[in-house]
This record gives structure tokens, sequence and C-alpha cells, in this order.
């Protein structure tokens, strides 16, 4: 797994987190945008007790599956 966000899946472009919204002690919430065309990605980590920086890894790599993943 990589902490870094694969570019966006329509138009290549980058995308960044703007915001992370801490919704309570098991849930926080990860938006991205696209840098290009502006598509917007909400994401929500969630993990009792568990760290923001595990449940951003979480959030990560649920952005970065891709529906190829498993091909070779």
């Amino acid at each position: 797994m990589t902490d870094k966000l694969k570019p966006c899946p329509f138009c290549n472009g980058e995308v960044i987190n703007y915001h992370i919204e801490h919704l309570d002690l098991n849930h926080r919430r990860f938006d991205y945008r696209c840098e290009i065309c502006g598509a917007y990605f909400s994401l929500q980590g969630k993990g009792k007790y568990i760290s923001a920086e595990k449940t951003e890894k979480q959030a990560i790599e649920m952005f970065n599956r891709r529906a190829d993943n498993d091909r070779i």
C-alpha cells in the first residue's frame, strides 16, 4: 500500500486532499478534489479508536483501488 494518491480516474489530473472532518471517535471523512477536472471524491476511514493517520491510509487505499487492480 502507498500513501500517495493515484491520478484522477477521469482525466489523469493530480488529486489533492483538501478537507478532513472528524465525524466522531470512530469515523473520519477525507475529501479529495482533482486539480484539473474538479471531480470530487469523499471517502470515510473508520475504526474504533484508531489514529487519523491509519484512517487516512484506509481512505487512500479505497481511492487508489481500480477495477483492473488484479489484471496482469
